[in-house]
């Protein structure tokens, strides 16, 4: 049973699904923009992209044991949220210092957009999920050491964090990874990144420094598009070189 949708209700403040609902549908609650609590039923099983879109009074959602999917965008535009807590007889999803993850804490889901300063992440790490950290209010971001995949859009919105640390374990960027991360000054790929995917650091406006190693052996279109204070450091000859010069990027070489 879905639940019913209260979406742009202006006076909603607190409310509790009722039991027997097994989903929460897009755009459920898009725009309730004074709901500050939501109690879940414990036989909700799917909440679907969109669905608490735009609740920017939200602080804190608790995840029942039954729910087994969770939209990558549910809590999109949750600017106001520090907390998702997840029962421990969940199967499929865990919480870790408030952030949502699989089960076994290997891929992040969601990071609090209302989490400030730096990032805490387990060190047992395998991925950034698509749009994990969009619109997060946080400073420093210090991905750890095993983690191979920078999800779509994964930073997109950051428009705080100054400082993004990526390991050499990382072999792909996803797109629009780094999209408007406006704080973002310097950025140095590691050896190890192999891909970087379309529109990867798209409107970085004050991003004047990338690091890009031989390895990188793919760059997709629109990469830079937006970066308009950006130099590109990358080894003369490499297939960043040669994208640079096809596409008109100012590169300088470095060893």
């Amino acid at each position: 049973m879905d639940c019913p949708s209260y979406a742009k209700n202006k006076e909603l403040e607190t409310f509790t699904v009722p039991d027997g609902v097994t989903r929460i549908p897009s755009n459920t609650f898009d725009q309730c923009g004074r709901l500050r609590e939501v109690i879940l039923p414990d036989s909700l099983e799917e909440i679907c992209d969109m669905a608490f879109s735009g609740c920017m009074a939200l602080e804190r959602i608790s995840i029942p044991a039954g729910v087994t999917s969770i939209g990558p965008q549910a809590f999109t535009y949750c600017m106001g949220l520090k907390e998702i807590e997840v029962s421990e007889d969940n199967a499929e999803y865990s919480s870790y210092k408030g952030a949502l993850y699989d089960r076994y804490r290997s891929v992040l889901v969601k990071y609090p957009a209302g989490l400030t300063g730096e990032a805490e992440l387990p060190e047992d790490l395998f991925e950034i999920g698509a749009w994990a950290f969009e619109w997060s209010a946080v400073s420093s971001i210090k991905i750890p050491d095993g983690v191979t995949k920078i999800g779509s859009r994964a930073f997109s919105g950051c428009v705080r964090a100054a400082e993004i640390s990526i390991p050499e374990t990382v072999t792909r960027i996803g797109d629009q990874a780094f999209f408007g991360c406006q704080s973002l000054r310097e950025l140095v790929i590691p050896d190890g990144v192999m891909i970087i995917e379309r529109s990867a650091f798209y409107n970085c406006r004050n991003l004047e420094k990338i690091f890009i190693p031989d390895s990188v052996a793919s760059l997709d279109s629109w990469v830079f598009d937006g970066c308009q204070k950006l130099t590109v450091y990358c080894p003369e000859g490499s297939y960043t070189w040669e994208y640079c010069e096809a596409v008109g990027i100012p590169h300088e070489d470095y060893v």
